[in-house]
C-alpha cells in the first residue's frame, strides 16, 4: 500500500461516513472493544500474509431471528480443539487425540463459510482454509457441518484489517 499524503486523512472519511451496519469491510486504526485480531498465514484474495485481520467477537448478536447466523461465502475465524471438548481423558491418554505436544492443543484458522456442494447435502455447511490455491497445493474443506456445528466453532466474524498507518497523519 502506497502512503501518499492525505492518503489516511480520505481513508478515515470514506470509514466514517459508513454506518456500520451496513457490513462492510473496514480498516481499522485501533481495535474497539468487542473485536479480536488474527495474524494471517497465508496471503488470499482478500489477505496478504502478514496482515492483521480483525473479527467480531459478538457477531451473532443483533440479528434477526429469520436470518440465517452464517453467510454463504463469509469469512470467519473457527477454532479447533485438541482433543476435542467431548473427548473423556481415558481416550485421550489411549492416544486416541492423535498427535497433541500439551494436554490441550488450540489452534485458530481464517475460513470461508460456504454452503455444501455434496449432492442431498444442500442444507450442510462447509469450511476451507481462507488461502491462495497454487499448484500442487492441496486445499481441504472441513464439512459437511450442520449449521449448529458451525456456530459452534465459529469465534467471529471477520470485519476487517488492521492498519493504524493508513490514518497516519489525519485529522483525528
Amino acid at each position: 500500500m502506497s502512503h501518499l499524503p492525505g492518503q489516511g486523512a480520505i481513508a478515515k472519511r470514506i470509514l466514517t461516513a459508513r454506518d456500520e451496519r451496513e457490513g462492510g469491510f473496514r480498516i481499522f486504526p485501533a481495535i474497539p472493544p468487542r473485536f479480536g485480531v488474527i495474524a494471517v498465514k497465508y496471503s488470499s484474495t482478500m489477505f496478504r500474509a502478514g496482515e492483521v485481520a480483525v473479527y467480531d467477537e459478538l457477531w451473532t448478536s443483533g440479528k434477526p431471528q429469520d436470518e440465517p447466523l452464517v453467510e454463504d461465502g463469509g469469512v470467519y475465524v473457527i477454532q479447533y480443539q485438541r482433543p476435542t471438548a467431548a473427548m473423556t481423558w481415558d481416550m485421550w491418554w489411549a492416544g486416541r487425540a492423535g498427535y497433541c505436544p500439551s494436554l490441550l492443543d488450540v489452534q485458530y484458522e481464517l475460513v470461508v463459510a460456504s454452503r455444501s456442494s455434496m449432492p442431498g447435502r444442500e442444507d450442510k455447511w462447509q469450511t476451507r482454509p481462507l488461502r491462495d490455491a497454487r499448484p500442487g497445493v492441496f486445499i481441504c474443506t472441513d464439512g459437511p457441518l450442520d449449521e449448529i456445528q458451525l456456530t459452534n466453532k465459529i469465534v467471529g466474524k471477520v470485519v476487517g484489517i488492521y492498519n493504524p498507518a493508513a490514518f497516519e497523519g489525519s485529522a483525528k
